[in-house]
């Protein structure tokens, strides 16, 4: 699934939900910049479209460690 992400009025993407995933928790994105998926009508916080709601970055960077450490890849 492709995410777009919007932040300060810039798009950018669409990445792999797994990439966007990383770069949360990397600090690349942040659980409140606005997401969607691709075929979705609405833009939501990346944090509720990840189902974090009001989780920290703290939690993000578990997936982090589990996909392998830190992302290289920047927005813009």
């Amino acid at each position: 699934m492709q995410i777009h992400i919007s932040r300060n009025g810039q798009q950018y993407g669409p990445y792999p939900e797994e990439q966007a995933r990383q770069m949360l928790a990397a600090g690349q994105l942040l659980v409140n910049d606005h997401a969607m998926r691709e075929g979705d009508a609405q833009w939501l916080s990346l944090g509720q479209l990840f189902g974090g709601g009001g989780d920290t970055l703290e939690n993000y960077n578990r997936v982090a460690e589990t996909a392998g450490g830190v992302v290289t890849t920047k927005m813009g």
